[in-house]
């Protein structure tokens, strides 16, 4: 076999195999993260503004509390007379609300609230994150870092695990 290289043909480069702890860890971390991304983007936007909310208050149209209701939950901002749904908020406490409702006061009830008025540049975004109605209590709060911060940190986890998890090939280089 005369004319004929003895040199083998090259190999392909080694691919690591695949770690599925890993991988369903950094799945769970991501999801987690995007399960928190409202939350997470609500906190900001009220403290991106924070500045700009006025104390006022809100009178309730209507709260349902069945499961199945016909029409949602509504409340007024009295200086305004703004219409916002109540479902994603929290204007009062439920039993208090509760209790009005079963004495027949709830309709037309006053409750303080801190707003903010649609002229801010960030107002079109309480469609998707409802933070421009907050309760005293929630707006008197502060900002707290921990749950942004903590997001951060599962998104940073989640791409980690991930790459850590996922097969990769090594790069032989030119030359």
């Amino acid at each position: 076999m005369a004319g004929q290289s003895t040199a083998a043909a090259p190999r392909p480069p080694p691919v690591g195999r695949a770690h599925a702890g890993f991988i369903g860890a950094g799945l769970v971390a991501g999801a987690l993260s995007l399960f928190l991304l409202s939350s997470t983007l609500g906190v900001l936007l009220v403290e991106i503004n924070r500045s700009r909310f006025q104390r006022d208050q809100a009178e309730v149209l209507s709260w349902g509390f069945a499961p199945a209701r016909a029409a949602s939950p509504r409340a007024r901002v009295v200086s305004t007379g703004e219409e916002f749904l109540i479902e994603h908020r929290v204007i009062m406490d439920l039993a208090h609300a509760k209790a009005l409702a079963g004495e027949g006061r709830l309709q037309g009830h006053r409750t303080p609230v801190y707003y903010l008025p649609p002229a801010s540049p960030w107002a079109s975004l309480d469609r998707l994150i409802p933070f421009r109605v907050l309760a005293p209590e929630q707006f008197e709060l502060g900002f707290s870092p921990v749950l942004p911060l903590g997001n951060v940190a599962l998104v940073w986890l989640s791409v980690v695990l991930l790459r850590r998890g996922l097969p990769r090939t090594v790069s032989r280089g030119l030359g």
